[in-house]
C-alpha cells in the first residue's frame, strides 16, 4: 500500500466517519426528550468516555501501525483467537452500517423524486418475510458500487472526496452556529416550570429538567455521536509517519466533533426552548421559528454533504437511526472494510488472495469486491432495522479489546514460559518462547484485566502513551460494558448467531491456515523472543510479514545478546 496520507488527510477522514447529519439533530432530540439543556452536559460526559477508548486506540495505533484497526491490536495483545471475533464483528459492522447509510440515501433521493423508485418497486418487486425489506434497494446498491469504485481507484483518491465533503459540512456547520448565535436567548436555559405548557410534558424546567439522571441517560446516546474516529486508523499502511500522525489526528478528531457538538447543543437549546424542539429537524425547525428560513435551506443542502458521514430517511426511522447510530458514514463505514478483510487474510484468518494488493492502485482490489458484495447484499434484500443494534455491539466489543490489550501490552515484563493452552496472544509467545497448543486466549483476557500489579511503562518508545494504565483502560471497559447490557434481548441473540458462525469459520478454517499455525507446523518461533525492549517490532515482524522494516520501525531496536 501506498503511503500518501497525511495528518490533515487522516483528520478529515476521522471527522468525516464522525460528524454526520446527526449534528443537526441529535441534540434537538436529546434536549426534548432526554437532557433539556443538560444536554450540554450530556456531549461532555460523552466526550470524556470517548476519550478513554481513543487513548487507548492512539497508543497502539502508535505501536501496531497496520491497517487492521481493534483487530491487529487485539492480535497482538490478547491473542488470535479473540481477535479472530473481533475482526469478525467488525466485519459485520462496517457492512451493515454501509448498508443501512446507502439504502437510508436512497430513500431520501426517492422522497425528493416523489415515491417513484418506491412505487415502482413495490408494485413490480415487492419482498415478503419479516427479515426482508419491503422492495428491493436497486438504488442503494447503486451508491455502493459508486463508492467501491471510488475506493479501489486508490485511497489518495477516496480520501480525496472525503475531504471535499467533510469541509463542506464542517462550512455548513460553522454558518449553523454563528447565525444561531445571533437569535439565541440564554433565559430558555433557566424556563420556570409554570411557564411550560402543561402538555408538553417537559419536566421541572431549568437547566436540569429532567435531573442528573436524564443527563446521564442523553450521555448514553450522545456517546455513539463520538464513534466513528477509529476508522482513521484503518490507514496504518497508508498514512506517512503513522506512528505520529495517527494517534495525533484521533485526538485532534475528537476535539474538533467535540467542540462542534458542544457549540450545536448550546445554540439550539438557546433558540428554541427545549420542549419545543423538533425531533425530525430541529435546526431548520428553530430557524424557520426565529425568522431565518433561509438558513434553514443551508442546513438542508449542507447536509446533503453529511451524506457521507450520516443519512436521514423519513422511511428508515430516521429519528431512531440518527439517535442511536449518528456516526454512520457512507466513506468512514466502507473505507475501513477491505482493509480489516485484507489484514484478516494477511494473518490467514481468511482466504490469503484477500490479502492481494494491486501494484497499480495499491489497494486491495478482491477485498473491495468482496466488501461490496457484503454490504450491497445487506442493502439489497434486508430489513436493516433488525441488525443496527448489532453495530453497537460490534463497536463496543472492539473498545473494550483495545482496552485490554493497553493493560495486557503493559503487564508483559518477565519472561514466565508456560504450556497454558490459554497463552496464545503473539505478545506472550514473543515472551514466553512458546507455542500455544490450543488456540483459545480467554485465559489472557482474564489475566489482562485481572492481574495488574505487573503493570510498567512501556518498554518501547512511542509517540504517544496512555497515562494512569490500568485505571483509565479499566474505567473504559467498565463504561462500554454497561452500554452494551443495555441491548435488547433480539440484539443478543442475532449477535449470537452471527458469533456460531464465526466460530465454525474459524475452527474449520482459520486455526488451521493461519500464520501461527504455519509458524508452529515448521517448529517457528519469532526472532529474537528474549527482548522486551522492542517487542512490537518483533512481534509485527512474526504478524504482518508483509510489512517493511521501515513501516514499522520508530526506533533502532535495543539488541541484548
Amino acid at each position: 500500500m501506498r503511503n500518501v496520507l497525511g495528518l490533515v488527510d487522516l483528520t478529515l477522514l476521522g471527522v468525516g466517519a464522525t460528524l454526520g447529519t446527526g449534528v443537526y439533530i441529535l441534540a434537538g432530540q436529546i434536549a426534548r426528550q432526554t437532557a433539556g439543556p443538560g444536554v450540554v452536559l450530556s456531549f461532555l460526559i460523552a466526550a470524556f468516555a470517548s476519550l478513554l477508548a481513543a487513548l487507548c486506540y492512539a497508543e497502539l495505533a502508535a505501536v501496531v501501525p497496520t491497517a487492521g484497526t481493534a483487530y491487529s491490536y487485539t492480535y497482538v495483545g490478547v491473542g488470535e483467537f479473540t481477535a479472530f471475533f473481533v475482526g469478525w464483528n467488525l466485519i459485520l459492522e462496517y457492512a451493515i452500517a454501509t448498508a443501512s447509510v446507502s439504502r437510508a440515501f436512497s430513500n431520501y433521493v426517492d422522497v425528493v423524486t416523489g415515491n417513484v423508485i418506491r412505487t415502482w418497486s413495490m408494485r413490480s418487486v415487492p419482498l415478503r418475510g419479516s427479515f426482508l425489506a419491503e422492495y428491493p434497494g436497486f438504488l442503494a446498491v447503486g451508491f455502493i458500487s459508486l463508492l467501491a469504485a471510488l475506493l479501489a481507484l486508490g485511497v489518495k483518491e477516496s480520501t480525496l472526496f472525503n475531504n471535499v465533503c467533510s469541509l463542506l459540512n464542517l462550512i455548513t456547520v460553522i454558518v449553523t452556529v454563528v447565525a444561531g448565535s445571533c437569535t439565541s436567548n440564554v433565559a430558555n436555559w433557566s424556563i420556570a416550570r409554570e411557564d411550560i405548557p402543561a402538555e408538553k410534558h417537559a419536566g421541572v424546567g431549568g437547566f436540569l429538567p429532567f435531573g442528573v439522571t436524564g443527563v446521564l441517560a442523553g450521555a448514553s446516546t450522545c456517546f455513539f455521536g463520538y464513534v466513528g474516529f477509529d476508522t482513521i486508523t484503518a490507514c496504518g499502511e497508508e498514512a506517512r509517519n503513522p506512528k505520529r500522525n495517527i494517534p495525533l489526528s484521533i485526538l485532534l478528531t475528537l476535539g474538533v466533533i467535540c467542540a462542534v457538538y458542544l457549540a450545536v447543543s448550546m445554540v439550539v437549546t438557546m433558540m428554541v426552548p427545549y420542549y419545543e424542539q423538533d425531533l425530525e429537524a430541529p435546526f431548520p425547525s428553530a430557524f424557520e421559528k426565529v425568522g431565518l428560513p433561509v438558513v434553514s435551506w443551508i442546513v438542508t443542502i449542507g447536509a446533503m454533504f453529511a451524506m457521507t458521514t450520516r443519512v436521514v430517511s423519513p422511511r428508515c426511522s430516521a429519528s431512531r437511526l440518527t439517535a442511536d447510530f449518528p456516526h454512520l458514514s457512507m466513506v468512514g463505514s466502507m473505507f475501513p472494510l477491505p482493509r480489516v478483510l485484507l489484514t484478516m487474510a494477511a494473518d490467514g484468518m481468511l482466504f490469503r488472495s484477500l490479502a492481494l494488493v494491486s501494484t497499480r492502485t495499491g489497494t486491495s482490489l478482491r477485498s473491495t469486491l468482496l466488501a461490496w458484495l457484503m454490504s450491497s447484499s445487506m442493502a439489497l434484500l434486508f430489513n436493516l432495522e433488525q441488525l443496527i443494534d448489532m453495530m453497537s455491539i460490534g463497536t463496543l466489543t472492539a473498545y473494550i479489546m483495545v482496552a485490554v490489550s493497553v493493560v495486557q501490552i503493559r503487564s508483559v515484563s518477565v519472561p514466565v514460559p508456560s504450556e497454558s493452552i490459554f497463552d496464545d496472544s503473539l505478545l506472550y509467545r514473543v515472551e514466553a518462547g512458546t507455542d500455544a497448543t490450543t488456540p483459545l486466549s480467554t485465559g489472557r483476557v482474564l489475566k489482562a484485566v485481572l492481574n495488574y500489579e505487573r503493570l510498567q511503562e512501556p518498554s518501547y518508545v512511542t509517540s504517544w502513551v496512555v497515562p494512569l494504565v490500568p485505571f483509565l483502560p479499566y474505567l473504559s471497559i467498565l463504561l462500554n460494558m454497561s452500554l452494551m447490557m443495555m441491548m435488547n434481548w433480539g440484539t443478543w441473540t442475532r449477535f449470537g448467531v452471527w458469533l456460531l458462525i464465526g466460530l465454525m469459520v474459524y475452527f474449520l478454517y482459520s486455526v488451521w491456515h493461519s500464520t501461527l499455525a504455519e509458524m508452529q507446523q515448521l517448529d517457528r518461533k519469532p526472532e529474537s523472543q528474549d527482548r522486551v525492549s522492542t517487542l512490537p517490532e518483533d512481534l509485527m515482524l512474526s504478524n504482518q510479514q508483509r510489512l517493511s522494516n521501515d513501516s514499522l520501525a520508530g526506533t533502532e531496536p535495543n539488541n541484548k545478546t
